[in-house]
């Protein structure tokens, strides 16, 4: 399981070579697979929630909100 850690306000991308779910397990995320993601895009993953992401995809995330966030990436 690979994390992303250090999530800056702004809109970071990534995109899988792999199927995978994403989960939040600290703080608060958005993330988006939109080309130009305004401040308030997103899906909003808050700890322990997670989303299946398709291989492929250019995901876009941020952190929502003050706090640290850290995201868990896990292959499917």
């Amino acid at each position: 399981m690979a994390r992303i850690t250090g999530i800056s306000e702004t809109w970071v991308s990534v995109t899988l070579t792999q199927d995978e779910i994403w989960q939040c397990i600290g703080g608060s995320v958005l993330i988006t697979a939109e080309a130009s993601p305004a401040t308030e895009d997103g899906i909003r993953l808050d700890q322990l929630s997670g989303k299946e992401i398709a291989n492929g995809t250019t995901v876009r995330y941020r952190r929502f909100g003050g706090t640290a966030a850290i995201i868990a990436r896990e292959a499917l």
